[in-house]
């Protein structure tokens, strides 16, 4: 449900006034194509996305100079973004 959802939300934003950063795949790209973005990818997962890949996907969208960090997932994705 997670990928669904992200493009839902993704849709309610402009992709002429917005520049999309994300990880390959699964991990957000999929979503922000779907949405109309043409998405910047700062991270690129192995095909079973882990822990690491949340959290070394958040350190390269911070290294990359995101301001605003949107994410869709579980009570595990939030523990591993806020650890």
């Amino acid at each position: 449900h997670a990928s669904a959802r992200a493009t839902a939300a993704l849709r309610r934003l402009d992709p002429a006034r917005v520049t999309l950063l994300t990880a390959r795949g699964a991990m957000g790209e999929d979503a922000a194509r779907a949405a109309g973005f043409a998405p910047q990818t700062v991270h690129e997962p192995p095909s079973a996305s882990s822990a690491a890949d949340t959290i070394a996907t958040a350190r390269a969208l911070l290294g990359a100079g995101a301001d605003l960090l949107l994410f869709a997932g579980g009570d595990g994705t939030a523990r591993d973004l806020l650890g």
